[in-house]
């Protein structure tokens, strides 16, 4: 018997048990959950990148056919040069779904980047968004012979761009410019300021002059420098170093002239000058790997963690057929992109975690009570298996000397009487149980307006023998009406009176005291009991058998009944009185 039980103790499930199996789950749904919204993720950029040069090739095309109407022949290449230069790099950007919700720039994606390139029908790169200066030049004339004339003004972007002009001080500029950008990234004090990825030390080109061609739309820096600057936590710069910078050339059709700002013109000059497309291995790279003559649209994902999204598109440009492609490249391991995904991941195994706690709690409680029980199922069979185990012995014994026939007539009758009697016992005991065991399952009756004070009187009444026997003093003070059950609280007051007559010693006092709140039964007692268990089955006296008989099971009928109907039974004990409240 032992050892079923401590199998079935074994198999019962603690919290603890609950916690890991929950852990192990919210692991492998977190692992699924990752893997699923890393393709997603994934797919939801694909497809952004393949809208987004589906619409740059739109808007790039049809602005191509109006440059072709608004300016002249001469400056087309160089005006869409300037287009796809100015524009290409940055037609990449896109923002994650919520992005703004978790601190990411939902404008921009950092390591998200577009080139645009235009190709010859023969696959001859013509131009392209390689890294350029590039600059808005102003001019001013007057009208000759009409001093009212306003003056005529002509503006435009122009371009630096070391490729074309093939000038090696430029070249020179240009990969010094990258050198001291590539020193300042891995300087150790370098870091980003925000969310946007503003780095606090970086470098620029300022010039005060420059060589311009109006013809070709191009211009070549003349005097200047580049600057090393350092920014705060507040973007106040201030400059670290300076290089200076003079490119000193002499080439047919340029002219030497200022570079101011806008809001201060001296005409000729050029303002607003800033440094635009990607780095030159960008495009080296871009046509190794693609055929600029293809029209395609199609993604391709590398084994370096970044992704191609590539279409291309034709235009007519002087009754010439040309191709403009264009490729977004996205790198999936972009700080931008790995919080935005870990943000999300987190989150989710943080609020299935929640759930799964919450749910162990639930199933540990309801476990509990399960287990509670079944041990009180289990401890109620034991009970009652040992206190029947006695009368049974005895009605064995007494049937066994009958049936010898050697007993006398008398002791016969004796035998039978006492079997009668133990017989008697067992059915009690057994009914008793079954009613305990089955309480707080039926239906409750309706409430019913009763007087205490002539219930408790009824009830006394049933024990005058045994308290005439006993010669026990007993006294009722107050009288209430309540409304109840009757039966049940006719069961909870006839096990409080029936316990406190068996167990008043000889000569002892009951005293039954009650208002509208609170009834209270005090008995005489000759030493102090631990009343803890008093209201489990089959407990009696301090925690053991006593003489008295009785089978233990009053008073846990007294409290099950009490606890259904909406009742609270409180025990108490001195060394001389034992008291029983209770109270609604």
């Amino acid at each position: 018997m032992r050892k079923r039980r401590n199998k079935l103790v074994q198999k019962r499930v603690t919290l603890r048990t609950l916690l890991l199996r929950a852990l192990a789950a919210v692991l492998t749904l977190t692992a699924v959950f990752s893997v699923g919204f890393q393709i997603y993720l994934t797919n939801y950029i694909d497809g952004q990148c393949s809208r987004s040069v589906d619409g740059y090739l739109r808007r790039r095309s049809s602005r191509i056919g109006e440059i072709q109407k608004e300016y002249d022949r001469t400056n087309w290449m160089p005006i869409i040069h300037t287009e796809l230069l100015m524009t290409g790099s940055g037609f990449g950007a896109f923002p994650l779904p919520g992005s703004e919700k978790y601190g990411i720039d939902p404008g921009w994606t950092p390591n998200c980047y577009g080139c645009a390139v235009l190709t010859d029908e023969q696959g001859n790169l013509t131009v392209s968004n390689r890294r350029a200066l590039a600059g808005s030049f102003a001019f001013s004339s007057f009208y000759y012979g009409d001093d009212s004339a306003e003056p005529e003004s002509d503006s435009g972007f122009y371009l630096c761009d070391p490729l074309q002009l093939n000038i090696p001080e430029l070249t020179q500029l240009f990969d010094r410019y990258d050198s001291l950008l590539l020193q300042a990234e891995q300087d150790p004090e370098f870091r980003y300021l925000d969310e946007y990825y503003t780095p606090n030390i970086n470098v620029r080109m300022e010039f005060t002059s420059a060589y311009v061609n109006r013809e070709t739309h191009t211009f070549i820096p003349y005097e200047g420098a580049l600057i090393k600057y350092v920014c705060d936590e507040d973007y106040y710069s201030q400059d670290a170093e300076r290089f200076p910078v003079c490119i000193d050339i002499d080439l047919p059709g340029y002219d030497l002239v200022k570079i101011c700002d806008s809001e201060d013109l001296e005409y000729p000059c050029i303002t607003a000058l800033r440094l635009y497309g990607v780095k030159p291995e960008v495009i080296d790279e871009f046509g190794k790997r693609r055929d600029f003559s293809q029209n395609v649209n199609y993604t391709d994902q590398f084994d370096d963690g970044k992704t191609i999204t590539m279409g291309s598109t034709a235009v007519i440009i002087d009754q010439q057929r040309y191709l403009l492609s264009a490729r977004i490249i996205v790198d999936y391991a972009a700080p931008p992109v790995v919080k935005y995904f870990c943000t999300r991941v987190l989150l989710f195994a943080a609020g299935i975690s929640l759930l799964a706690l919450l749910w162990c709690l639930w199933k540990n409680q309801k476990n509990k009570l399960r287990y509670a029980m079944e041990d009180y199922q289990r401890a109620l069979t034991d009970n009652l298996a040992h206190d029947i185990k006695t009368p049974l012995m005895a009605i064995s014994g007494y049937a066994e000397n009958i049936r010898d026939g050697s007993l006398p007539e008398a002791k016969q009758k004796q035998y039978v009487g006492a079997i009668i009697e133990n017989v008697s016992y067992t059915d009690a005991l057994v009914s008793r149980t079954l009613r305990l065991n089955h309480m707080g399952e039926t239906k409750q009756g309706k409430p019913e307006e009763i007087a205490v004070g002539e219930l408790v009187g009824e009830l006394l009444r049933k024990y005058e023998l045994l308290i005439e026997e006993k010669q026990i003093t007993y006294s009722i003070d107050g009288g209430v009406t309540v409304q109840a059950d009757p039966a049940a609280l006719e069961t909870i007051l006839e096990n409080l009176i029936s316990n406190a007559v068996k167990y008043t010693p000889e000569g002892g006092i009951i005293q039954i005291k009650m208002d509208k709140k609170t009834l209270t039964v005090t008995n005489t007692v000759t030493q102090k009991l631990d009343v803890r268990k008093l209201k489990e089955p089959f407990v009696r006296g301090d925690g053991a058998r006593s003489n008295v008989k009785g089978n233990g099971l009053g008073l846990a009928i007294a409290d099950r009944a009490a606890k259904a109907n909406g009742f609270k039974l409180k025990l108490s004990c001195t060394d001389t009185e034992f008291q029983a409240e209770l109270r609604r």
